[in-house]
């Protein structure tokens, strides 16, 4: 009986694999998805406030001398 079913199974024709293209087809190209633009925004936010906070932080120190980094810039030679 067994070999009755094998036999039958291979009489039927096999489905060419290029008629089913949905399952076989792999899509390099596809776009992967990235960052959210909210972690974007905020990072770049952060680098924007820290190079301010640091051009800021010059000007006082060349300008009164005083400040955080370059405290000891008043009054250096250029």
């Amino acid at each position: 009986m067994a070999a009755r079913r094998h036999a039958a199974k291979k009489a039927l024709p096999r489905k060419a694999s290029a008629a089913n293209p949905e399952k076989t087809a792999v899509d390099d190209g596809a776009a992967k998805p990235g960052l959210p633009i909210e972690v974007v925004l905020s990072v770049c936010t952060g680098v924007l406030l820290l190079s301010a906070w640091l051009m800021l932080d010059y000007e006082k120190g060349h300008t009164y001398g005083v400040g955080t980094f370059f405290k000891n810039e008043y009054g250096a030679t250029e």
